[in-house]
């Protein structure tokens, strides 16, 4: 295996000069620093990523803690952050909790222990367990989403989602709709815990819904396609939009809304949140929320990179939504 040291042979000079030019940091002349990259790429030199832990600290590696990779959204976040911390010579290293609580912890533990210069969450555990669990950090943290904890410790960016509901339920409003079904499959977790981001997408909705004298129906629950069979065979509807909670979950809908014999503009209206132009390979150009999703993993990633440089960041980074206009509303 090549070290600084044979480089350093090789090239005729110091050890110093040959860690400066690998590190793209101090003063070296550029005709040197050239030569010695060079001889480092003809010789296959591969960094002791261990042994530079040892030696400065950092491990150049930011852990991310996601929970699975079954529709479009994490990995969309995970390809933005990656090459934005890749940008400033960093490695993401993604993990998933897969929804498990306990696994979430043992994740953490076992990114700290390979000495991760930040953890990015997008947490399971809610409320005091989430709270303890940053508490008891001993590297730098991020948090995806705004809601999450009260009085958070540590950096979080993402939409404000009580107000992206607001923004749906108003603009299906405003195209003369007259009943609202809400779909949500994961509004509460096996433990009675809600989930932060879903449950204030529903009081925006609701505020909204409630100065138009509108009761909305709320489908929520992994049997949410069933649900909106029953709804559709069984209530006399009027008009109805559909706001799903997700561009996987409207793709089923429609699917089991097609088996119906119902068709879209025409017997019902649809839109979602987490614009992804993943339907527009089945030709249906979905009206939605655009959450900015690489938006939020750019800024994330910046977030962790000035934290893990010792530099001040904002506590709370919101990021913007907007209206997709489709053909389905």
């Amino acid at each position: 295996m090549i070290t600084t040291k044979d480089l350093a042979r090789e090239c005729g000079v110091s050890l110093s000069t040959v860690q400066r030019a690998l590190h793209n940091n101090g003063r070296i002349n550029a005709e040197t620093k050239k030569r010695i990259l060079d001889k480092a790429l003809e010789l296959n030199y591969q960094p002791d990523l261990v042994a530079r832990t040892l030696v400065s600290g950092k491990s150049m590696t930011i852990g991310m803690i996601v929970p699975f990779f079954d529709n479009q959204y994490y990995p969309r976040l995970c390809n933005s952050l990656a090459e934005q911390v890749s940008k400033q010579g960093y490695i993401l290293n993604i993990q998933l909790h897969e929804d498990n609580k306990n696994l979430e912890k043992n994740i953490v533990t076992m990114l700290q222990g390979n000495h991760v210069d930040g953890i990015i969450f997008n947490p399971i555990n809610k409320g005091k367990n989430l709270l303890d669990m940053i508490e008891k950090l001993h590297t730098n943290g991020c948090l995806l989403g705004l809601d999450e904890v009260d009085n958070c410790p540590i950096p979080c960016v993402g939409n404000d989602e009580k107000e992206a509901g607001k923004l749906a339920a108003e603009y299906i409003i405003n195209r003369a709709y007259e009943d609202i079904v809400f779909v949500v499959p994961t509004l509460y977790d096996k433990d009675g815990q809600y989930n932060f981001g879903h449950h204030k997408r529903l009081e925006g909705i609701l505020e909204v819904t409630e100065k138009n004298n509108i009761e909305p129906i709320i489908i929520h629950g992994s049997d949410y396609v069933k649900q909106i069979k029953n709804v559709f065979e069984k209530k006399d509807l009027k008009k109805p939009a559909i706001l799903c909670s997700g561009e996987v979950f409207a793709f089923k809908v429609i699917n089991n809304l097609v088996n119906l014999g119902k068709k879209v503009r025409k017997d019902y209206g649809i839109m979602t949140f987490d614009h992804s132009e993943l339907l527009e390979t089945f030709n249906i150009n979905l009206t939605s929320i655009n959450n900015n999703v690489e938006e939020i993993g750019r800024q994330a990633g910046n977030i962790m990179v000035n934290m893990c440089k010792g530099k001040k960041v904002e506590p709370r980074t919101c990021i913007d939504v907007q209206i997709i206009e489709g053909d389905t509303l």
